[in-house]
């Protein structure tokens, strides 16, 4: 499929990828002042994860998040819901375990867009791979496996310490959540010189 490598390419440059919940938001203002923050502070993706609100709610958020991405040039995903994707024309959705493969995902969205996969094991990875992810995010524990990768990937560190660990290492790529950015919210700064 020759939408792979223009795929790979827009993702080459991106290293910095911030998963955020808004379902448990209280007020929209701070929510996107945060999301702004974390962009202008080098975010280059955002990813939408909402797993509890109504189709509606996240599609009110997720209008707000587009707009947003936009003005910096950043690329918006949305967790789990490729017709949510589709609606907000985002420029992807991310998988986990449980959602649609793939395949599916691009029947809805289109095969220009971008589709990514959360691995935590090497039998994840797998079919990941097999699946033709364009990208995935990967727990911390599976560091060793990221020589072997043909793919853009993420490393997502569990907590502000592993993350400390890994750029120690000279890690580049990561999936932060905003629990470690609430944990350390000098991280990005941090990681944007590094």
């Amino acid at each position: 499929m020759h939408n792979n490598k223009l795929k790979q390419l827009i993702l080459k440059n991106k290293n910095l990828y911030l998963t955020i919940s808004s379902d448990k938001v209280k007020n929209d203002n701070d929510f996107l002042n945060a999301v702004a923050s974390a962009l202008n502070n080098g975010v280059q993706i955002v990813q939408l994860k909402d797993k509890i609100s109504s189709p509606k709610r996240i599609v009110e958020i997720g209008r707000k998040l587009r707009e947003l991405t936009s003005l910096f040039d950043a690329l918006f995903f949305i967790n789990g819901r490729a017709d949510i994707a589709y609606a907000l024309e985002a420029d992807g959705v991310h998988l986990e375990e449980e959602d649609l493969c793939v395949h599916t995902a691009l029947e809805i969205l289109g095969n220009n867009k971008i589709v990514g996969i959360s691995v935590k094991n090497l039998s994840q990875l797998s079919e990941a791979i097999k699946e033709n992810a364009d990208y995935i995010t990967l727990s911390d524990n599976m560091i060793d496996k990221t020589s072997e990768l043909k793919i853009p990937y993420f490393l997502e560190p569990d907590n502000i310490a592993n993350l400390n660990l890994l750029i120690k290492q000279g890690i580049k790529r990561f999936a932060l959540n905003e629990n470690i950015l609430k944990t350390n919210p000098d991280i990005l700064q941090k990681l944007r010189q590094n």
